[in-house]
């Protein structure tokens, strides 16, 4: 099994989209938004995980819970074994 990160669906979505990636190994997952800008929006998973098939989902808002607007974010995978991002578009 490879790391790797699946394109989110729906794409574009509103108001809520979900992230599907499979982990090779146990081990601390990251997945954090970027906006267009590298600014970080939202952190989605910060935790130690098991190996195999998970899902997240985003509700299209920031760490404080205030909707984000409309345009193309970036969904990063951050784990031992490599790095993986998706475009995600938000359509209001």
């Amino acid at each position: 099994v490879l790391l790797s990160m699946a394109q989110n669906r729906p794409n574009p979505f509103n108001p809520h989209t979900s992230i599907s990636y499979s982990l090779p190994k146990p081990g601390r997952v990251t997945i954090t938004v970027y906006d267009v800008r590298g600014a970080h929006v939202a952190t989605l998973v910060n935790a130690e995980l098991s190996a195999g098939e998970q899902i997240v989902e985003w509700h299209g808002v920031d760490d404080r819970g205030i909707p984000v607007p409309s345009g193309i974010y970036f969904a990063q995978l951050d784990t031992d074994q490599g790095i993986r991002t998706v475009k995600v578009t938000l359509a209001r």
